[in-house]
């Protein structure tokens, strides 16, 4: 339903904009965003606003009441589109185990090949180990720990693949964050 509720919100976004296509991927955002960001949440409008404007894309913030749809604990968020493409970025904090976890998450449709292409580039680029890789109805989350560069401690990627359904297109939601999955 999430995801339902995520592609109505891509839409719109999409359909306000008729700026030119973009070569802009997921992992290219998840890196440059997300990952750059080194989840701080005060970055995520300017840094997202900074891609629009170099892109020559769209942007918005996401109203209060969107954001539970896209994330339980979404405290901000945003939609980046232009041409074809289309993409949520969110913020989110929540306790994991008494402390504070915070994640950046982006968010765009996908086909099985592009979502394949995102877990191959955490994989090559990030020294990451796998640690869960599983399939729910028609999801599959493939999640990884990190030891990154200026990072004191371990960091987690997850790619939540949603294959297209009746009236739901593929969508991929590829997360950043701090706290074990």
């Amino acid at each position: 339903m999430k995801f339902a509720i995520a592609a109505l919100a891509l839409s719109t976004l999409y359909a306000s904009t008729a700026l030119a296509d973009t070569k802009l991927t997921t992992q290219g955002l998840l890196d440059n965003v997300c990952v750059a960001g080194r989840l701080d949440e005060k970055r995520l409008g300017p840094d997202v606003g900074q891609v629009a404007k170099f892109m020559n894309m769209r942007t918005m913030a996401l109203p209060a009441e969107m954001l539970p749809t896209i994330n339980p604990d979404a405290t901000s968020g945003w939609g980046l589109a232009g041409g074809e493409k289309t993409f949520i970025f969110s913020f989110a904090r929540k306790t994991v185990d008494g402390a504070e976890s915070k994640s950046c998450s982006v968010s765009s449709p996908a086909n099985d090949e592009e979502a394949a292409a995102i877990r191959t580039f955490i994989e090559t680029k990030y020294n990451v180990k796998k640690i869960a890789d599983q399939e729910q109805g028609g999801s599959t989350i493939t999640a990884y720990s990190a030891e990154l560069l200026g990072f004191d401690t371990p960091k987690y990627f997850s790619v939540q693949q949603v294959r297209p359904g009746e009236g739901i297109p593929g969508m991929v939601m590829v997360s950043f964050f701090d706290g074990a999955p």
